[in-house]
């Protein structure tokens, strides 16, 4: 399926698929995987204007005139889940003895840049591994995803204080 793009929802898609990119990077530097996957334009061109169509449907439906940033990081994280725009190009089995769940990994990674956490200073690794467990194999929504996120986003806000 083709959408129509106006102006401005052509710049904010560039805009996040650049940061994505950005973060993808940084992500595959960490775990110096980065000669095993790569991200498929297309595929991420998909995950933004969907995650942008989805905003711009709730900001219409609910009065207000910006979404609230745990509600984009969540239309982000199920866009990106369902799509799977990362693709691996080697056999690799394990990252950090962990099966290779990239997109949902590297999914997880961005909501975190996004809000601004560092996820070993406050985020438990049993909770990273069930939610990225939940993302891969459970059918997901993005208004439940809603509440998770902003709980991540008020315990990052509570850790600062």
């Amino acid at each position: 399926m083709t959408y129509k793009l106006s102006g401005e929802q052509k710049n904010r898609a560039d805009e996040r698929a650049a940061a994505i990119r950005a973060s993808f990077d940084t992500f595959t530097k960490i775990l110096n995987i980065g000669d095993s996957v790569q991200i498929q334009p297309k595929l991420l061109d998909n995950v933004v204007v969907s995650w942008g169509y989805d905003e711009d449907r709730h900001t219409e439906f609910h009065p207000c005139n910006i979404i609230q940033l745990h509600k984009s990081a969540a239309f982000f994280l199920y866009w990106f889940v369902r799509v799977k725009p990362i693709q691996i190009t080697k056999n690799i089995l394990n990252i950090n003895g962990k099966v290779a769940l990239v997109n949902e990994w590297f999914a997880l990674f961005r909501v975190y840049a996004m809000l601004g956490i560092k996820q070993r200073d406050i985020i438990a690794e049993k909770f990273n591994d069930d939610f990225v467990y939940t993302l891969h194999y459970r059918d997901i929504r993005p208004e439940p995803l809603f509440t998770t996120i902003q709980l991540l986003h008020e315990i990052k806000q509570l850790k600062s204080k």
